[in-house]
């Protein structure tokens, strides 16, 4: 057997070529090959090899692993520069600001999207719940009904958006009977005209932001400048009666006889939109159906329709209307026209997927995978997939990385889990073309929550940034640069506001 001599460049490139940033783990590995077995005899081939496993395994031990805890130094010099923004909101149902203004305004008006769903699933009663927000109640009487229910569940991403909105926007570091009170009336001083533009720019530095104003029918301009839209067309796919044709004719204006006067009535709205300052289409069916649509023919979709019954005939019990997806071929086939009309316009399409806000629902419904066909028949369509498919983030994380019309959105995933959301992303980080994701959308209807959202969004994006640097993958400045880009870049080119923006 060939002896190799101690100290030769063959340790030397071992060392280097496998540990290169490894610090002093490497100097102590290439110490360790360096000295022989006994003084004055060379080694042997299993000499070097039983060095350099042992080696190996102290420079691992010693060298952080993946997803270490970063510093907290680290992280909160890099959570203070990604903070200075600019930052690009992909999905938003905020209210117009002069609705906003009007309405009544408390802590529980605040609770009342997201966080009251986690205090219903510790046990509040729905029926309950939902006569919180009723401000004829004395504000104290309510919170004593709550506050039980309130202590379980705290300790949810959900209900933590409203302990930061009481802690950095009210002075109130915990909600209690005590401090209700005094938070509803600082919420009521900052809730004057310009209250957007205070949040989302001066304090939030969202440059832009994607409005889901699925409350409105037709297509109305935002007042707010820096919005542009997501406009839904489910309701053509989710018809069950000829009710429910009549309720589209009567809101594009047009009659609706036949299965080509509702193509065409499609065609003429998505058209209305498109005129606006839609950027792009948005669907929530996996609210009301499983994610699959099938390729139906126009006769098969045609004679669907003409098969509907004068009204919708009443689900046998509550889940049925979500098992048995309404009139199947009419809808998948209305679903392929909307994206053959994205397709023409160079439209993007926003589908909801994994968990469903409320409470109660399908959840394998919205399972993104359903979805890989629709991304394989049309290659041509951009797909934003939402949520990153929580709880399938590597399913999706594998989706995005095999399809190149696929990209990953974080909306709304770092307030479900922000745990699951740091390693989501630091999984992403190592599987997904970076241009791929995007990681910021309040998915909020109030601006404050936003705020909080985007409070623990920086914060997650922060830790996994740092974690990268501690790891020895990215450099500061390279971890400052994918910041930037999931957080402003990457949606930017996606979706082209700029093109959209009122004069």
């Amino acid at each position: 057997m060939r002896r190799l001599p101690a100290g030769s460049r063959r340790y030397d490139f071992f060392a280097a070529s496998h540990f290169p940033r490894a610090g002093r783990p490497c100097h102590d590995l290439m110490q360790i090959l360096r000295a022989p077995r006994k003084p004055g005899r060379p080694s042997s081939r299993r000499d070097f090899l039983g060095r350099a496993l042992a080696g190996a395994a102290a420079a691992l031990a010693a060298r952080p692993a993946r997803g270490f805890a970063p510093s907290a130094r680290l992280r909160e010099r890099l959570r203070a520069e990604l903070a200075r923004g600019p930052i690009f909101n992909t999905h938003e149902h905020l209210v117009p600001e002069a609705q906003r203004l009007r309405d009544p305004l408390d802590i529980f008006t605040l609770i009342s999207h997201y966080a009251i769903n986690d205090v219903i699933s510790a046990g509040l009663d729905p029926k309950a719940a939902s006569t919180l927000t009723r401000t004829e109640t004395p504000l104290l009487e309510r919170w004593k009904t709550f506050e039980p229910y309130w202590r379980r569940a705290r300790n949810t991403g959900y209900c933590r958006v409203v302990e930061i909105v009481a802690r950095d926007l009210c002075g109130v570091e915990e909600l209690s009977a005590a401090t209700c009170e005094r938070v509803s009336d600082r919420l009521r001083q900052g809730n004057t005209p310009g209250l957007y533009r205070r949040m989302l720019e001066e304090r939030m530095k969202v440059e832009w932001s994607v409005l889901d104003d699925y409350w409105n029918v037709s297509p109305v301009a935002p007042e707010y400048p820096r919005f542009v839209t997501a406009r839904h067309f489910d309701r053509y796919a989710l018809l069950r009666s000829r009710e429910d044709v009549e309720r589209i004719a009567q809101s594009v204006g047009r009659e609706i006889g036949s299965f080509s006067d509702l193509c065409a009535a499609q065609e003429a709205d998505f058209e209305n939109n498109a005129r606006g300052r839609m950027a792009c289409v948005k669907s929530t069916l996996a609210y009301n159906r499983i994610l699959h649509f099938r390729q139906v023919s126009r006769q098969d979709a045609e004679r669907a329709f003409d098969a509907l019954p004068p009204k919708a005939p009443p689900s046998p019990y509550p889940s049925a209307r979500l098992l048995d997806a309404p009139s199947p071929p009419l809808g998948d086939h209305m679903v392929h026209r909307v994206l053959a009309l994205a397709r023409e316009r160079n439209l993007p399409v926003q589908f909801h997927t994994g968990i469903h806000a409320g409470n109660g629902n399908y959840l394998t419904n919205s399972n993104p995978t359903h979805l890989i066909n629709l991304c394989l028949d049309y290659p041509d369509v951009r797909f934003d997939l939402f949520h990153s498919g929580y709880p399938w983030v590597t399913e999706l994380g594998a989706m995005a990385k095999t399809l190149r019309n696929v990209t990953i959105d974080l909306t709304w995933m770092h307030i479900i889990s922000p745990a699951t959301a740091q390693r989501a992303l630091l999984e992403y980080l190592d599987t997904v073309p970076l241009a791929k994701i995007f990681g910021f959308g309040g998915d909020y209807r109030y601006v404050e929550n936003s705020y909080g959202h985007l409070v623990i969004a920086l914060d997650n994006v922060a830790r996994t940034l740092a974690a990268r640097i501690e790891s020895g993958d990215y450099s500061e400045q390279q971890a400052l640069a994918a910041g930037r880009q999931i957080l402003h870049q990457n949606p930017v080119a996606f979706f082209s506001p700029e093109k959209l923006a009122r004069p």
